[in-house]
């Protein structure tokens, strides 16, 4: 009784790349945009697309770190969930809330995710300033790139969109991506669904810190993990980062 299965299907799947943490601290929310950055040189790998060059990675976590200090992007109205998100809509009609309320107004942090920048939005931020005539011709080009090089992201309508991954506490949690294995984005969203997961664990783990007691060990297995590794040097250099980053919270 205290396993959760995950059982996920692409016609399902939706994970907002932009969507970070930003109640932690300066050190995990650095960590997240680093997470960021490095899916989306992922994703756009597996779409043979050049992925971001220092330039263009600096600028594009500048631009993501000002939209959640500014708050500087608008988000929907809870009508415009009803299409792609029927039974959140639904969730939310029933706590009382009509039509027209914005996202913004939603008082249940449940639905945070709701809030935070999308995809879209960084494009706007970064489109407007490959037009600035006031800033360096070099750093102009490179938003003009990066523009490109998100909007190649956007296309695939997978990576620009609220969450759809909702990860259970619980002391076993098995995955099923049978379902994604022969898709040509399995990497990608395999570590999106790893983030989820183990975006729950440090968020235990430091808990875990403020109140002077030890976090647990955890640990993740993978199984047939030569077929992840099998051709993508990529996957190696991120699971690389992710599981240096991840035993700072006991996580092996």
């Amino acid at each position: 009784n205290k396993v959760a299965h995950i059982q996920s299907s692409m016609s399902h799947f939706s994970y907002n790349l932009l969507n970070l943490n930003d109640d932690n601290n300066a050190s995990e929310f650095d960590e997240d945009l680093e997470f960021m950055t490095n899916l989306t040189n992922i994703i756009l790998s597996t779409q043979k697309t050049e992925t971001l060059d220092a330039i263009e990675s600096g600028l594009f976590k500048t631009i993501v770190r000002n939209l959640y200090k500014n708050k500087s992007y608008a988000v929907s109205v809870i009508y415009n969930l009803k299409n792609d998100y029927p039974e959140l809509y639904n969730e939310l009609i029933d706590l009382g809330y009509k039509d027209n309320d914005k996202l913004f107004d939603i008082k249940e942090t449940k639905y945070n995710f709701l809030k935070k920048p999308l995809l879209i939005n960084a494009i706007k931020e970064i489109g407007v300033k490959a037009q600035d005539q006031q800033i360096d011709e070099i750093e102009r080009k490179s938003y003009a790139s990066l523009n490109n090089k998100l909007k190649a992201i956007q296309k695939l309508n997978i990576f620009d969109k609220y969450d759809k991954i909702d990860i259970n506490q619980t002391d076993f949690l098995s995955m099923d991506l049978n379902n994604f294995k022969e898709n040509e984005l399995f990497v990608p969203i395999f570590f999106c669904i790893f983030q989820k997961t183990y975006l729950k664990d440090r968020e235990f783990a430091l808990k875990c810190k403020r109140e002077n007691r030890p976090a647990p060990k955890l640990f993740y297995a993978i199984e047939e993990a030569k077929n992840y590794f099998r051709d993508s040097e990529i996957f190696v250099q991120m699971f690389d980062k992710v599981t240096l980053e991840a035993r700072k919270y006991n996580v092996h």
